[in-house]
């Protein structure tokens, strides 16, 4: 039941509220060229500049109780003029929720509706679960679909999965194609552990400053919760794989330090993405030797550390020049535009 009183306003408030409307729609329609209503002047203003000019173009800004107008080019002043307040109240009785609907999944219609989705219109989900840009996510989600068009098999495994965001990317980039991949997510799920003495002194100063609360930029604010950095709760994680509606019997969670679960998991014979985000030495060294040997031909690896702590880019070095191979960096800057030749006159 739905019930709405509204105290009628006046004719004069009626009649100047008509003046405002109309005046916001020439507004939108790119007007207010000319000076505006002899009642909707700024006052004399008292600091500088001077508000000596009626003619610039006003921008509206929308408080709630007043219709405030302030100029573009400089707060010199402000008008305000006042509008009615109504009395609104509302009281709705919402229905109960309907049955989720359970159509399969890797029915070619899903996939259908799912291809008509790309990351730009999913990011305002993803975002707030991880601490990866728009711009790499983009990166893993292509990944996700060139392994899927050249028809790779083997599970995607992520190691360091924070909040579950990167994750859901490559679910739902995943599910553009197939559901029978599983999804593989190591994590202590309850914050990063300590460096240890192979990772570099930076490691070492900044996990530090954290545990100690000093830290007091913007990024530690919004990576350490109850003392822990980087701190993704299982549950919140599992949320965020359940926002997917991938099928939950291909998610394996698996909770602790990577060097200590790894010997004891028993991993996907074949792996087709293989993700590393644990920052550390021992755990980036300790992803490598355990699952390296089981990405596919074709496979792609992903080491988010590299470029940011030195244990990581220790571990990577260290493991592929053993094997007589080169890790390459991938930079995330663009490449420099090419310079336009000048033509040479005689």
């Amino acid at each position: 039941a739905t019930s709405v009183s509204l105290s009628p306003p006046s004719s004069s408030l009626r009649r100047a509220q008509h003046v405002v409307e109309r005046w916001l729609r020439q507004g939108q329609r790119g007007g207010w060229r000319r000076s505006p209503p002899f009642w909707a002047s700024p006052p004399s203003c008292t600091s500088p500049p001077p508000c000596t000019q009626r003619t610039r173009r006003w921008t509206p800004t929308p408080p709630s109780r007043w219709t405030r107008w302030t100029r573009s080019s400089s707060a010199a002043g402000c008008v305000r003029f006042r509008t009615p307040t109504p009395t609104l109240t509302l009281t709705a009785t919402l229905p109960p929720p309907q049955q989720t609907n359970t159509k399969r999944l890797d029915s070619p219609a899903v996939r259908k509706h799912l291809n008509t989705f790309s990351l730009r219109e999913l990011w305002p989900v993803i975002h707030m679960w991880t601490m990866v840009s728009q711009r790499w996510v983009q990166f893993v989600w292509d990944a996700v679909e060139t392994v899927n068009k050249e028809g790779i098999e083997g599970d995607i495994v992520e190691a360091g999965v924070w909040k579950g965001g990167c994750t859901m990317a490559m679910v739902l980039s995943n599910m553009r194609h197939n559901t029978h991949r599983n999804f593989w997510l190591f994590d202590t799920f309850d914050g990063l552990p300590p460096p240890s003495k192979e990772d570099d002194e930076k490691a070492k100063v900044s996990y530090d400053l954290i545990q100690k609360g000093l830290d007091k930029t913007r990024e530690a604010n919004r990576l350490v919760e109850n003392g822990k950095w980087n701190y993704g709760p299982l549950p919140v994680v599992m949320n965020a794989m359940a926002f997917t509606n991938y099928p939950r019997d291909k998610f394996h969670f698996i909770k602790g330090k990577v060097e200590d679960t790894l010997p004891v998991t028993k991993l996907p014979d074949k792996i087709a993405i293989l993700r590393l985000d644990t920052d550390w030495y021992l755990s980036t060294k300790a992803e490598l030797e355990y699952m390296y040997e089981r990405l596919q031909p074709g496979g792609l690896l992903f080491v988010d550390d590299f470029c940011s702590w030195g244990g990581s880019r220790k571990a990577v070095a260290e493991f592929f020049e053993a094997k007589g191979m080169d890790a390459v960096r991938a930079s995330s800057r663009r490449p420099p535009k090419p310079k336009k030749r000048m033509s040479q006159h005689p």
